[in-house]
This record gives C-alpha cells, sequence and structure tokens, in this order.
C-alpha cells in the first residue's frame, strides 16, 4: 500500500472477440494482479469515437456499471492497455488472416501498469447514448 491507497498491476488483457460489423468491434477481459479479472468489457464504436464501455446492466431505462474505475487516470489507464491489445489482435489478425471468431488473443503487459484502487459506490454511465448503443450492440454474452 502508498499512503493508504493499495495499487494493483494490469496482469493480463485478453480479446476475446472481434467484429468488423456493427458498432461493438470487441469483447476483452482485463486481470489485475494474477488475482481478479474483469470480463465482458466492450470496445465500442460511438459517435465521438472508439471507447470502452464497461460491464453494465440495464435498471429502468438507464444503464449503470457493474464495475469501473473511480478516477479518470485509472479510466485512461485500463483503456490504454486494452486499445494496445485490441490493435495487437487485429494486427496478429491480419498477418494470419485468421477468421475474427476463431482466435482468442491474450498477452502479459511488459511494463507495469498500476493504478490506485479506491472504495466507492456505482457510477452512472458519463456517456448514456453510447452506453445505450453498447448495450444494444451487445445482446447476449457468448465466448466463441
Amino acid at each position: 500500500m502508498k499512503g493508504g491507497v493499495c495499487t494493483v498491476e494490469i496482469t493480463d488483457v485478453r480479446i476475446r472477440r472481434i467484429d468488423d460489423e456493427g458498432k461493438m468491434k470487441a469483447v476483452a477481459s482485463i486481470t489485475f494482479d494474477s488475482e481478479f479479472v474483469i470480463h465482458d468489457i466492450k470496445i465500442v464504436s460511438g459517435k465521438n469515437g472508439m471507447f470502452v464501455a464497461m460491464p453494465s446492466k440495464k435498471i429502468g431505462q438507464t444503464y449503470k456499471d457493474v464495475a469501473h474505475p473511480l478516477t479518470p487516470e485509472t479510466r485512461q489507464k485500463i483503456s490504454d492497455a486494452i486499445f494496445s491489445r485490441y490493435e495487437e489482435a487485429l494486427a496478429e489478425r491480419e498477418s494470419t488472416s485468421e477468421s475474427p471468431r476463431q482466435d482468442e488473443l491474450q498477452t502479459k503487459e511488459n511494463e507495469e501498469t498500476e493504478y490506485a484502487v479506491c472504495a466507492g459506490g456505482g457510477e452512472e454511465t458519463a456517456e448514456p447514448e453510447d452506453a445505450a448503443v453498447a448495450a444494444a450492440a451487445i445482446g447476449p454474452s457468448v465466448e466463441v
């Protein structure tokens, strides 16, 4: 712990599915300290560009994140790690000409990526229109 704040390392990022059709471009999982994983993180093409949508559930007419970073810096670190692996996965797919749904791609991050973990409550999705797009694009979660 540093100054009363626990830090963890991103130890694995997996891109489980890449889809060229629609707004949802990929589904990712991210592992922290080789001990905790978050599945069903979506890479979505929204009206303002690509973004990472954390797992969420619909409550009434609103989508609420089930798991999410508490600071903008943490969100950026997670997004950077996921987008970096996504770009690698796209390059690997192009170089091997494999079907986008047949490959399971993973990497161990070479550099330590740390972020602070804080206690807190749920967060309402900051971009409700993009969250609705992500939820509509996702459909049922399917691992291939």
